[in-house]
């Protein structure tokens, strides 16, 4: 079961993934935003393709794009897609997120070595929020303040 949402999940973001690299350059963003807050709801992930296709939508609205997976992450960072740092996150949900994205990267196999003795990567939610902190993006909690 939770294999099949994956999966349906990962071609719904495939699908956004490719309209959206395929617009015409008259429909991309004028100008990339910064210095601004987006609210991304976590209330709604539950896997590793609705964490980057909530993600899009918080960022460039409903079909929106920005990233669907580590690298595309990182590069919709360095600009050209709408939103380039510094920014703030405020997220809803954030432990449902961290929950919801580590136990989709055990049910990949993304980033978790099968040896027990392999010495473990950092889990999938913190390689998130490092990329998304080395390029100068606030990550918080909604309603926190600064």
């Amino acid at each position: 079961m939770i294999e099949n949402s994956l999966k349906y999940n990962r071609r719904k973001l495939d699908r956004i993934r490719e309209a959206w690299c395929r617009r015409p350059p008259s429909r991309w963003p004028a100008e990339d935003r910064k210095n601004v807050t987006i609210v991304l709801n976590g209330l709604c992930i539950t896997d590793i393709p609705t964490f980057y296709i909530a993600l899009g939508k918080a960022v460039n609205g409903p079909d929106g794009y920005y990233g669907g997976c580590l690298n595309g992450l990182e590069d919709c960072l360095y600009g050209g897609f709408g939103l380039r740092p510094p920014f703030t996150l405020e997220v809803i949900g954030l432990e449902q997120i961290h929950a919801a994205l580590n136990a989709s990267a055990e049910a990949w196999d993304e980033g978790w070595s099968d040896d027990p003795q392999a010495p473990r990567e950092p889990s999938y939610f913190d390689q998130v929020i490092e990329i998304l902190t080395r390029h100068r993006v606030t990550v918080r909690e909604y309603g926190q303040s600064q």
